[in-house]
């Protein structure tokens, strides 16, 4: 619901840039206490990431298109695991206890810093929709009228629903997807 009433490009932007403040504050876990609260404050602010991510590739592509959008976006989230454990390896190298912090606060400060710089670049040029193609501060546009008249209409003769992409979801379409069978089936399925 905040995704729709924000729209993607700010709520994503925000998560990514709140989830790596978290992540960064971690360092300053001093306790058993600390380290339950900040991992379930970071499930907490991840949880609404991957839906919506997805959510926001699909006003951007047609259905036949959106498949392997899906799977370069599922592939980037693999590698870019793979790349942390890379990156905390090289910091536990050459940062082992600088300026009086373990080396493990450090994985913590450099990711976490990383992340808050790519959601604030991210935050500066995400476009929130075809509808709307310029990101939030107004300042310029990724694509010029021809292309954004494009790509715009690409999308709405392909599914012409999505000219409805900013409407608000209401309290009784939420109560009809938490009482649907299918999505209690997909929430146990993908629960980690």
């Amino acid at each position: 619901m905040l995704l729709q009433k924000l729209g993607p490009a700010k709520w994503l932007s925000f998560q990514i840039v709140v989830w790596s403040l978290c992540a960064t504050l971690q360092s300053c876990i001093s306790n058993h206490g600390g380290f339950l609260a900040t991992r379930f404050m970071l499930g907490a602010l991840e949880a609404g990431y991957i839906p919506g991510g997805l959510y926001y590739i699909s006003t951007w592509y047609k259905k036949k298109d959106l498949p392997i959008r899906y799977g370069i976006f599922f592939i980037g989230n693999t590698v870019a695991s793979g790349c942390s454990g890379l990156i905390a390896s090289g910091i536990l190298k050459y940062l082992p206890g600088d300026y009086g912090l373990a080396g493990w606060k450090w994985i913590f400060i450099v990711e976490g810093a990383m992340g808050i710089g790519y959601g604030l670049i991210f935050a500066f040029f995400i476009p929130d929709s075809p509808q709307n193609p310029r990101p939030f501060h107004n300042l310029f546009s990724l694509f010029n009228k021809r292309e954004s008249k494009v790509i715009r209409g690409a999308v709405l003769l392909d599914d012409p629903e999505k000219i409805n992409s900013a409407k608000e979801i209401s309290v009784k379409e939420l109560k009809e997807v938490s009482s649907d069978w299918r999505t209690w089936m997909h929430f146990f399925f993908t629960f980690r």
